[in-house]
């Protein structure tokens, strides 16, 4: 008989029945199709994980950066995100009623100031006036009533005193009797003392005059001959200036750190007197400025 083209598909039943009515020879070609095992999604997880990767790799960048700002710089991001339209254009009422939107203040960056204080300065940069006696006296009233105003800090006013001098106005921050700011024979600031730095940090930024800072100590002596009381009251002075830089302060505002050891008691008589352990933080004048630089 004749030969039939080959044939696909059927089920072999089919074949025969057919092969066996027409008398012909059919050739059956059977396909298989081969899949390979794990064919399926095979390459889908590497998009996931690089992915995954390059979301991580994005946190923890943001981690990184959040880490380089400082206390008053984190707090302003907070406070963006939980109402950032409230550094918007803001409207003031006048005593007589009428309104006057104030069209040149843009929206401010949260990072830009520290926060601000209730209580207004009313005292302009001593650089803008008359270098007098009544002016640095003005200066240490505004100070001292913006210190009576802050419920947390003034409980502090007992170690804060400020004091007019011919080189301007001196902040004194001291140790009283069983409070002092530092562990004994360290540069570790207290917590409550890290506060009243914060505190000072804002109000001194709000002037541009330059700052010198003078650690003191009693006149207790070290048993180890190769540290003393100079080496404690210069690094003393350095973390005061460190404080002040982490708490906002701008880090060229500060012109020089000095430690003088014991040689400048508040108290001369009780020489290991609490309160000649003490941190100097003076705003200078320009005539002393100029006199610190020449």
């Amino acid at each position: 008989g004749s030969v039939a083209p080959p044939v696909e598909g059927g089920s072999p039943e089919e074949i025969a029945k057919s092969t066996h009515d027409s008398g012909e020879i059919i050739n059956v070609i059977k396909k298989i199709k081969k899949v390979k095992k794990g064919g399926h999604h095979g390459g889908a997880w590497k998009i996931a994980y690089a992915d995954f990767v390059t979301a991580m790799m994005a946190f923890f960048l943001m981690m990184w950066l959040l880490s380089m700002l400082n206390k008053y710089q984190r707090e302003g991001i907070a406070e963006y995100f939980k109402n950032p339209y409230k550094e918007g254009l803001v409207s003031t009422v006048k005593k007589g009623g009428d309104q006057d939107k104030d069209n040149n203040k843009s929206l401010a960056s949260p990072m830009a100031q520290p926060p601000k204080t209730q209580v207004q300065s009313s005292v302009k940069p001593l650089s803008q006036q008359a270098l007098t006696q009544a002016a640095l006296k003005n200066l240490k009233q505004d100070l001292e009533k913006k210190l009576a105003a802050d419920k947390q800090i003034s409980q502090y006013k007992n170690q804060l005193n400020f004091v007019v001098t011919a080189d301007g106005l001196k902040v004194e921050l001291r140790d009283i009797e069983n409070h002092p700011m530092f562990s004994s024979g360290k540069t570790d600031f207290q917590m409550y003392a890290d506060k009243i730095l914060s505190w000072l940090s804002e109000q001194l930024n709000q002037y541009p005059n330059r700052i010198a800072i003078i650690g003191h100590t009693d006149n207790l002596q070290y048993a180890n001959q190769s540290y003393g009381n100079w080496e404690l009251s210069s690094e003393r002075a350095n973390a005061t200036r460190r404080a002040l830089v982490e708490h906002g302060m701008a880090e060229g505002k500060i012109i020089r750190i000095v430690g003088v050891a014991d040689t400048v008691p508040l108290d001369a008589k009780n020489p290991d007197n609490p309160s000649n352990r003490r941190i100097d933080i003076v705003v200078l004048t320009d005539s002393a400025l100029k006199k610190r630089v020449d």
